[in-house]
């Protein structure tokens, strides 16, 4: 490839003159030589990408798993509302790795009962509930220390719970969001509910 440049032949013709000359051949034609780039624009690489080797296998299902069991019932008052106080029980069951043995009469560690108290909520009622309580959560029996649920509430906690008929949800509000928690349903004054799920948990061994 060649690249033509013009070099006017006397330096003092007026810049317009040259302007308008252009590469007129009023002036000697300088030649200049330039090699073609024959490189490809872009280059094709082949060789693939080194295989992780980081993680030889990915454990599809945990050595142990947990299913944790909660339940209770809301009692409220005064009949047919609306309703001003509330009491209730709540209990927490966990079995490690299923359900234990049928012969084996011993206790779970992690089977507490819980005594509820509720009020009526007076800030952040729930927009889709009927109700909305301040509910207190007292232990009575159990260790709660023994339980994995890490969502699972503590002896003296105080949670703002409401019941959404629509949906069949007792509903948890955490800052200022509300979220599903419980399944339930309404029967009269009486609220029952439950939560059940199961995760996979890491089992300390006995030396």
């Amino acid at each position: 490839m060649k690249v033509r440049i013009c070099t006017p032949a006397a330096w003092g013709v007026p810049t317009l003159m040259l302007a308008l000359a252009g590469c007129s051949g009023s002036g000697d034609d300088t030649v200049i030589d330039v090699p073609e780039d024959t490189e490809p624009a872009v280059l094709d690489d082949t060789a693939p990408f080194p295989e992780d080797t980081s993680v030889s296998t990915l454990d599809e299902e945990p050595d142990h798993t947990v299913t944790l069991i909660e339940q209770g019932t809301w009692s409220l008052s005064p009949l047919g509302g609306p309703y001003t106080s509330l009491v209730g029980t709540l209990t927490l069951i966990e079995y490690i790795d299923g359900p234990p043995d049928p012969q084996d009469t011993a206790p779970p560690p992690c089977q507490v009962e819980v005594a509820l108290t509720g009020t009526p909520s007076v800030d952040g009622n729930c927009p889709s509930c009927s109700f909305t309580f301040e509910v207190l959560h007292q232990v009575v029996s159990g260790d709660l220390t023994q339980c994995h649920d890490p969502d699972r509430p503590f002896d003296g906690a105080v949670r703002r719970l409401g019941y959404n008929p629509s949906t069949g949800k007792i509903q948890w509000q955490q800052a200022s969001l509300w979220f599903d928690w419980y399944t339930a349903n309404q029967v009269g004054d009486q609220v029952t509910f439950s939560y059940t799920t199961t995760l996979g948990v890491t089992v300390e061994e006995d030396n």
